[in-house]
């Protein structure tokens, strides 16, 4: 398709807090877009201490259009993610994580999927040089299982795909959930889009490289909350169907890790791993305590 005859027009709506220094790759990367269709930005501000703001409207005279919109009224990305869907001016709108950067081909691609499907998803790839790949679970892009490792269910993304989806299917499926601010809102939003009747169709042309937190504690801290998350994402849709993970599964793979936990220490590339796989359990008992939802 000709992208001057695409018939979709794309609000590209970025979550930010405090992304002064990660937030000019991506709007590097969607400035290098070769697609003529009609698009917008809105930088969808989470209450930023840094000069968020100030970098985003800097690239104004580099994009066809760029709005900041003040979305600090509740803290999460969730929250960000839903105001900016409702300052959008197109009728299809796809989020992007601040932190990440599109790959070529990427806005042609979802505009040319979102002609015929109302609800659609990116894929991702990670930087090879960058070490802490090994913390992300599935890096071959198979699947999401950061945070919901128990098949069974509905498919699901991270945001840091890039979800697409028509406004009509957005207000259908409720949008991003605001209360779930550890994490699996994506998730959670996915299952929504699907059980209202949108299913999710992957674009293999749409690609993002995601950029992987580096500092151990950025890794732990992500890994807990995902857990935590993927406790929460289950105790709210067990009634629709959400498969319980396996208890004694679950107690398996702590023996593993223990057992691993020498060979760990020793291979840095094993270590980051073994750490992602130990925060993401710790995450899920702690979730299964706080919400009182057995999911280990």
């Amino acid at each position: 398709m000709d992208p001057r005859e695409s018939p979709v027009a794309l609000s590209v709506v970025i979550p930010c807090f405090d992304s002064a220094q990660s937030l000019p790759r991506q709007l590097g990367a969607l400035a290098a877009q070769e697609w003529d269709g009609a698009w917008e930005v809105v930088i969808a501000d989470n209450g930023s201490t840094d000069a968020t703001a100030d970098v985003a409207r800097s690239w104004s005279d580099r994009l066809p259009a760029l709005t900041v919109v003040d979305a600090s009224a509740r803290r999460g990305a969730a929250h960000a993610r839903n105001v900016g869907a409702r300052h959008a001016r197109f009728a299809h709108v796809v989020w992007i994580d601040a932190d990440d950067a599109v790959q070529p081909g990427f806005l042609a691609a979802m505009a040319d999927a979102l002609a015929q499907d109302e609800f659609c998803c990116g894929s991702w790839d990670a930087p090879h040089e960058d070490a802490s790949l090994e913390a992300l679970p599935d890096s071959a892009g198979r699947g999401w299982r950061a945070v919901i490792a128990d098949r069974g269910f509905l498919d699901a993304v991270g945001a840091c795909n890039g979800i697409g989806v028509s406004r009509d299917a957005f207000d259908a499926g409720g949008g991003f959930p605001e209360d779930m601010t550890w994490g699996s809102e994506d998730t959670a939003f996915c299952w929504s889009m699907q059980l209202a009747g949108h299913p999710m169709v992957r674009v293999a042309g749409a690609r993002v490289a995601v950029h992987p937190r580096v500092t151990a504690r950025e890794i732990w801290r992500q890994q807990v909350n995902w857990g935590i998350g993927a406790v929460d994402a289950y105790r709210r849709f067990r009634d629709r169907g959400a498969p319980r993970s396996s208890t004694v599964g679950a107690l398996v793979r702590w023996c593993v890790l223990i057992l691993a936990a020498p060979a760990a220490a020793l291979v840095p590339r094993w270590r980051y791993r073994w750490m992602g796989t130990v925060a993401r359990r710790w995450g899920r008992l702690r979730g299964s305590i706080r919400f009182r939802t057995l999911y280990l």
